[in-house]
């Protein structure tokens, strides 16, 4: 990986650690001048105020994607405020769990059909930004408004956090991780190939709400895209779809070194790059089952991915046949399965429950056969 490459992929964390530092300052400063003259007992409520306005914040934020996504013709699909996932299936609208690293919560809709291979797609994209922006200058002009200083300093520091938010989702940043709203609208505003990926990966999210699954969704959605075109994070989810569908349709080997190619030209954004080496595994298991090759795909890396994203069934489903078979520590399956169930029982993707099921079921009579685990 070049140096350039590098610092581009560590902009995103290190510049929302250094505004989140300097937005830690400058609400120490603020609040020491304010509560110079009051009661220290003001000092404690601060904290559970701050609390309840970062969760405003990130509610917020998706509200603004929702908003500017019906505006420009979409349909509510599901709204995510950290792991309380709002789903539509069926016309009727259910609550469910689901969480993923790197993100505080997630606004998907459907798009609008395309005309002539183009939709509205920016002002989606920017619509979290956008809505963290004003909000920014609403309560900073509310703060100016109070003439009681505490009030007012909590208010400019609610609406400093409101900025920081908008610099950091809406400047094109990405990390090693996941990319934000401001590089997916940039990717999208200059790619038609982008576009195209962003509404078939809205669609596809889409339809799986429904209960429907990938082998039974249109052909033409899945198909590679060209190595050129991995580079991009929009376009390499779908090259990660395309894979998932060949491991529903038991195309394990054709799906193991496809995933292989990728993970080793490491195009992919850590989120996808963690499913992928979670399948390549499960192929390990369904074959050769060696050991060595399982350890040399669980990286430091991929641990930490794996920890982080407890609640993706696909890793949990991993966990449980690593311990089960490779470890062989029943005792250890046996936990890991009660987090699968507990998983389960909310998840938003039906089909992709029955899916996992089928494969833990496939890989532990695999390993039944007597493959070795040299």
């Amino acid at each position: 990986m070049t140096d350039n490459k590098k610092k581009k992929i560590y902009l995103l964390p290190i510049v929302s650690f250094l505004l989140y530092i300097a937005l830690g300052y400058y609400a120490g400063h603020t609040l020491g001048e304010s509560l110079a003259n009051y009661d220290p007992i003001y000092n404690l409520a601060f904290f559970p105020i701050l609390f309840i306005a970062i969760i405003l914040n990130v509610i917020i934020h998706e509200a603004g994607h929702l908003v500017c996504g019906l505006i420009s013709g979409y349909e509510f699909s599901s709204f995510r405020i950290f792991s309380f996932m709002i789903v539509k299936d069926n016309g009727k609208f259910k609550v469910k769990r689901f969480s993923l690293a790197g993100t505080g919560g997630q606004c998907l809709l459907v798009p609008p059909e395309m005309q002539n291979g183009d939709y509205p797609s920016v002002l989606y994209n920017l619509g979290g930004a956008l809505a963290d922006l004003i909000t920014a200058l609403i309560i900073f002009f509310l703060s100016i408004a109070f003439s009681n200083p505490w009030l007012s300093s909590i208010f400019k520091i609610i609406a400093a956090n409101s900025l920081v938010s908008a610099i950091t989702n809406g400047l094109p940043m990405r990390s090693k991780i996941i990319t934000n709203d401001g590089y997916n609208a940039w990717s999208l505003r200059k790619d038609a190939n982008a576009r195209r990926a962003l509404w078939l990966q809205l669609k596809i999210n889409a339809e799986s709400t429904k209960g429907r699954s990938l082998k039974d969704m249109p052909d033409e959605w899945f198909v590679l895209p060209a190595d050129d075109e991995m580079k991009n994070p929009l376009i390499s989810a779908i090259g990660v779809f395309c894979c998932n569908r060949m491991m529903e349709q038991h195309r394990f080997e054709e799906a193991d070194q496809q995933m292989r190619r990728y993970i080793n030209d490491d195009v992919l954004i850590g989120i996808y790059k963690c499913l992928a080496v979670c399948d390549c595994i499960l192929c390990e298991l369904m074959g050769e089952n060696r050991r060595q090759v399982i350890e040399e795909l669980l990286t430091k890396e991929q641990r930490k991915l794996m920890k982080s994203m407890r609640q993706s069934i696909s890793v949990v489903r991993t966990e449980y046949l690593i311990a089960k078979i490779i470890e062989m520590d029943e005792k250890k399956a046996d936990k890991l399965m009660r987090v699968f169930e507990k998983t389960a029982k909310n998840y938003p993707f039906p089909q992709d429950i029955e899916t996992e099921r089928e494969l833990i079921s496939m890989a532990v009579k695999a390993s039944e056969k007597g493959y070795t685990n040299d």
